[in-house]
């Protein structure tokens, strides 16, 4: 074969010892990803279950999936000098790459133990020059990796397992690590992806923010991170596509037309997301507004939500406290009209809506149209108000007058604030030459 140099995709046409010498070489920069190439093989298998545990001086790896055959080991490094983009071999070319990163943490020896039932075997490596095949006896299916580390290699070793630990959400399965299932699924507050990709998107809080990181991942095993500004708003969050193709390193993905197509789509979905949301808040304002003009205490629970450390407890007036003292004494107690989780989503798509709009100010187009035709605040009497009417009267009379209570009827140019936090996003909209209050309201200090 002749000799060639790397081309953008992992491949290279050199003679086995010296291709396996370069991509060794490439992985180097960053040996605490040396443990990631066995996950993403476990999840081209379709694993349904991954283990990770420290062992003697070692590491076992455990996972089940499709059979390994005999076949894919004779020789464990043929699929990453190979040209052939088979999805068949994707599983077979992580193999071949944790075992450059095995030697790269000083491995002194690793063994595979693949195959079913009477056709086990164990493949056995001392080096990247240095591999046998052989029979293995008894039943069973899983694949267990054995990892022998050099003693100098521990300390390598816990770095390796805390960046394991944190970059295996969108695996098939949950990864358990030394017993304790890996962080997985998408975090807290985000929406996953739908299609064919997998992942989450966030709407990003910071309404300055022009670029987002959006995590990349591949066989669900995070490989990088790429900025990127969405054309509606700025959206973090996550995507795991199988197409992706990652640089030699195994720490990025090729800029190629798979990338784009996934970044197009993430972009659509966001669009979608905010559409939704903003179609949301116009069928909920109406009635919570009402229900929150009627109920303190369901204002007390909104600014506890709002802002939980500096938000006072609900403070019920006596025949409210009358109320609640024959309900109790029944054995009953007073409901709210809305549940907390309910209120809590409320509150948090309200908040988000705000800061999306206030993103979009500076911005003429349909994304900042759209936002600021959303209802946002409210009235003194419950009515919803969106940015959009509140400019509208703002330019009529100049001012937009402020008050902290709610009143049955209340002049076209004012604005209910329920909490200091009300206030703030207020205030971040007009400037204090465009707001009118003719008194301090308690709890809303400067």
């Amino acid at each position: 074969m002749d000799e060639g140099v790397y081309v953008g995709s992992g491949s290279f046409k050199l003679a086995r010892s010296k291709a396996l010498e370069k991509l060794a070489q490439f992985q180097l920069a960053e040996k605490d990803r040396a443990l990631l190439s066995w996950i993403r093989a476990a999840s081209a298998g379709g694993a349904s279950f991954i283990r990770v545990s420290r062992e003697g001086g070692g590491l076992l790896l455990e996972f089940n999936g499709a059979p390994l055959e005999r076949a894919a080991l004779a020789d464990p490094y043929a699929a990453l000098l190979s040209e052939d983009d088979a999805p068949d071999l994707a599983r077979r070319r992580q193999l071949g790459l944790g075992l450059l990163a095995a030697w790269n943490l000083r491995a002194s020896r690793v063994e595979i133990d693949a195959g079913t039932g009477p056709a086990r075997f164990r493949l056995s490596a001392a080096g990247p020059e240095s591999e046998a095949l052989s029979a293995l006896p008894g039943d069973g299916s899983i694949v267990r990796v054995h990892i022998q580390l050099d003693r100098r290699s521990g300390a390598a070793l816990g770095g390796c397992l805390a960046r394991l630990r944190e970059s295996c959400r969108l695996t098939p399965c949950a990864v358990e690590l030394e017993g304790v299932a890996a962080p997985w699924g998408p975090p807290p507050g985000t929406v996953r992806l739908s299609g064919d990709r997998r992942g989450w998107i966030a709407l990003a809080a910071d309404p300055e923010g022009e670029r987002a990181k959006i995590a990349l991942y591949s066989l669900g095993v995070l490989a990088g991170a790429v900025e990127h500004a969405s054309p509606a708003v700025c959206a973090e969050g996550a995507i795991d596509d199988d197409a992706f193709r990652l640089d030699a390193s195994q720490a990025g993905v090729v800029e190629d037309p798979a990338l784009a197509g996934a970044l197009r789509a993430f972009d659509e979905q966001v669009a979608t997301l905010l559409r939704d949301m903003a179609q949301r808040q116009r069928e909920r304002m109406a009635g919570l507004g009402k229900a929150i003009a009627a109920s303190p205490r369901l204002r007390a629970r909104w600014a506890a939500i709002s802002r939980p450390d500096d938000a006072p407890n609900p403070a019920p007036g006596p025949l409210e406290r009358l109320g609640e003292r024959v309900l109790l004494g029944l054995g009953l107690e007073p409901k709210l009209p809305y549940a907390p989780a309910e209120l809590e989503e409320e509150v948090r798509r309200t908040r988000l809506l705000r800061r999306l709009a206030l993103r979009a100010a500076s911005r003429e187009g349909k994304v900042r149209d759209a936002l600021w035709a959303v209802p946002l605040f409210l009235d003194p009497r419950g009515a919803p108000l969106s940015l959009a009417q509140i400019e509208k009267f703002r330019r009529a009379r100049g001012t937009v007058r402020l008050v902290c209570n709610p009143a049955p009827a209340g002049a076209p140019n004012t604005v209910w604030l329920l909490d200091q936090e009300d206030r703030e996003d207020f205030e971040r909209f007009f400037t204090p030459e465009q707001i009118e209050r003719d008194w301090e309201p308690p709890g809303l200090p400067d």
